[in-house]
């Protein structure tokens, strides 16, 4: 199968459901798994073609059978449904027809991500495997980011719903894992115009689980983005590190991680040019800072030092007594972050004392 393809197979071995059928028996759906296991390198149209209409036909059929009390055709139509769909990753992994097939599904894949649950982890984890397995190939990626604009609103419009179970909770997840891999390969005016509308969404949102949801959001978007929408983000979040709302303050530190961990040009020439604005921030949120905010605390001085090219050997020396206090905390991460922080400060010493005897560093760096 892996190696002749779908096409081949069935044309050998017919799959033999129509949707119409009187009885149940599906002697041929054993097909149906082991092509969810070896699907790949395969005509991504075959898909479209042949096994689209059949979910359709099956799902209508179920439905039918549901309405008129056939407890058994529904659900056994309705599992021939998922199966089909979990057809798909596998259609996506390294197709070899992506750039003249993707249009005659993508706008189906939107619309069917946006209203069924029941199979929004297929389609999420098949765009996902277009995307990933085609970053260096130019005309894919470039087909694929073309519809961009369609997919992102409504991946964003998942994550920033509240969700109903364990279920829409792992969707979410999913949901933002494939917004990622969206943001790496879309047009950075379309990134720009997608910042400014959900910035403006979360002025605006009264209802916290959206607030955090869209903090999340313009948090992945940073790699992306513009120094002066960083700076517009910096200037958002930072008067939130004072927070008494112990929540919103470890959000605000998550994105000051991010900030300072980012490696973008555009995210790099941001904290030259601030650095000693985020020093002196860092510095004077010490003593607000609550304990659920020191594991990101602690790695946005790591991130922060570590880049640091220019000697600033009083900064660094400053916050060797709080990495020192938290090898103490109670959080793991937090610990594990403080010594981490030690290690990258002593290192930083020895970087910029490299003329001098490093006996003497080391003990200014325990003094």
């Amino acid at each position: 199968m892996s190696v002749l393809g779908p096409r081949r197979v069935l044309e050998a071995i017919p799959l033999n459901i129509t949707g119409e059928e009187t009885d149940y028996e599906f002697r041929s759906s054993w097909l149906l798994p082991i092509f969810r296991e070896n699907i790949k390198n395969t005509e991504l149209a075959f898909f479209v073609e042949y096994f689209l209409p059949l979910a359709a036909k099956c799902l209508s059929r179920s439905t039918q059978c549901g309405a008129s009390g056939d407890n058994v055709g529904h659900k056994t139509y309705e599992v021939i449904v998922f199966q089909i769909w979990s057809l798909l990753p596998g259609f996506c992994n390294c197709p070899t027809d992506l750039s003249v097939s993707f249009k005659s599904v993508a706008r189906i894949l939107g619309v069917q991500l946006g209203q069924r649950k029941e199979i929004r982890l297929d389609i999420l984890s098949s765009l996902r495997q277009l995307i990933s397995r085609n970053m260096d190939n130019e005309d894919n990626k470039a087909e694929i980011a073309r519809y961009s604009k369609n997919f992102l609103p409504i991946l964003f419009n998942l994550y920033t719903s509240v969700p109903g179970g364990a279920e829409e909770a792992g969707q979410r997840l999913a949901s933002l894992e494939t917004t990622k891999l969206f943001l790496a390969i879309s047009d950075t005016e379309l990134l720009g115009t997608m910042f400014d509308r959900a910035l403006e969404k979360y002025r605006t949102e009264t209802a916290q689980f959206t607030k955090d949801a869209i903090i999340d959001l313009l948090r992945v978007m940073m790699p992306h983005i513009n120094q002066d929408r960083l700076q517009v983000l910096y200037q958002e979040t930072s008067t939130r590190l004072d927070s008494k709302d112990h929540k919103e303050q470890k959000k605000a530190y998550r994105v000051l991680e991010e900030l300072c961990r980012c490696q973008s040009e555009e995210c790099k020439k941001f904290i030259s040019s601030s650095l000693a604005t985020l020093q002196q921030q860092l510095l004077a949120s010490l003593s607000s800072a609550s304990p659920s905010s020191q594991a990101p605390r602690l790695r946005c001085l790591l991130h922060l030092i570590s880049g640091l090219e220019e000697p600033h050997p009083d900064f660094v020396l400053s916050v060797i007594p709080e990495a020192i206090l938290s090898i103490r905390a109670v959080n793991s991460r937090a610990r594990a972050a403080s010594f981490s922080l030690l290690i990258v400060v002593g290192e930083a010493l020895q970087r910029w004392s490299m003329d001098q005897d490093q006996d003497a560093v080391v003990r200014r760096f325990m003094g």
